[in-house]
């Protein structure tokens, strides 16, 4: 834990609210009443206090995201589509004028003919394995091209703007996705990958910048976790719970499944991951925040005192119902000194 540094008229409050038991009282109420994650700060004399501020990484990181830029496109492609510019059967030869060219992009005439935005987006232009030696390759497939080349002209007959600003244009300004960038971050707190090579020495891995003809360029795009999470907020809140498709039921009498939507970027000293659960409850049992608010009031105040006569936690065993009677806590006694509240 760090916190900004203080005067000696400030010192007392920050060693109050750093302290050990004070982390650990609000971590344990987040614990009891379901909270995940939960944001907080303590203005005082016009500074700022992040009581829970990590050394060196914080949310504000810029990260490569890795394929997880793909995820990103589709997004794109979708409002597009959604604007009725585009299909999702648009074959990508009416996009690409040159993708039909038989010297260019691919060899195989039922990609060309057939291939459209639907199979591009979800990567079915390619063979599915490489039927080639492990050994040849990295020099084979370091010659091939058969959709890297397109991927960024696709949106061009559609947009006529780069794949960064139809992106920016699309989501990013729309959400506030301020530091999301596909190219180089403004700003210096961003993660620079590396290798480590035979002699222990570090090697900075480079990555290649989101132009045409840029092998890899779909690892270019970085982003920060406070931005991503707020992008993937939105998603959650405008789609369905149900796939438009639907999902076979492979057993009978089993519990009904959480669905999870997942995807993950991987390249060279770099992984990035997306888990999004849709049916998570996301609404606490108790009001934390006001709770852990007037906990710290008291530390503030220093006005924390116990009891001299601790009631039994016997007495506060029963069934706690609303004013309706439509929604009941039951409280019960746990462990040694402790209650437990389930619904």
């Amino acid at each position: 834990m760090k916190c900004f540094k203080a005067n000696p008229r400030t010192a007392d409050i920050l060693e109050r609210l750093a302290h050990l038991s004070t982390r650990a009282t609000i971590s344990d109420i987040c614990k009891l009443i379901g909270i995940a994650k939960l944001s907080l700060g303590v203005i005082y004399s016009g500074e700022y206090c992040n009581v829970d501020k990590k050394v060196g990484l914080n949310a504000n990181s810029i990260y490569y995201v890795r394929s997880i830029s793909k995820a990103i496109v589709t997004a794109s492609f979708t409002l597009l589509i959604y604007k009725g510019k585009l299909s999702w059967f648009t074959p990508l030869k009416e996009l690409i004028l040159k993708y039909a060219n038989p010297v260019t992009i691919t060899r195989f005439t039922e990609l060309k003919s057939e291939a459209n935005i639907e199979d591009l987006l979800a990567m079915w232009t390619g063979l599915p394995t490489l039927l080639i030696l492990k050994t040849e390759t990295a020099r084979i497939f370091g010659l091939l091209e058969p959709q890297y080349k397109f991927r960024l002209k696709i949106g061009s007959p559609a947009r006529a703007s780069s794949l960064e600003q139809s992106t920016k244009g699309l989501l990013y300004n729309h959400l506030g996705l301020n530091i999301t960038t596909f190219n180089n971050p403004a700003k210096d707190n961003y993660i620079t990958a590396y290798i480590t090579l035979t002699d222990r020495s570090p090697l900075t891995v480079p990555y290649p910048p989101l132009r045409f003809n840029h092998l890899l360029a779909a690892v270019s795009p970085r982003a920060v976790i406070n931005e991503h999470s707020h992008y993937y907020s939105s998603l959650v809140s405008v789609n369905s719970y149900k796939s438009p498709r639907g999902l076979p039921t492979i057993a009978k009498g089993i519990p009904e499944p959480v669905q999870l939507i997942y995807y993950n970027g991987a390249i060279a000293s770099a992984l990035s991951a997306i888990y999004l659960l849709l049916k998570t409850n996301t609404f606490a049992l108790c009001d934390a925040p006001d709770w852990i608010a007037q906990f710290l009031m008291e530390i503030l105040a220093k006005e924390r005192t116990l009891s001299a006569k601790l009631r039994e936690l016997s007495k506060y065993v029963k069934r706690y119902y609303n004013s309706i009677s439509n929604f009941y806590l039951n409280v019960a006694v746990h462990g040694d000194n402790g209650l437990r509240i389930t619904t």
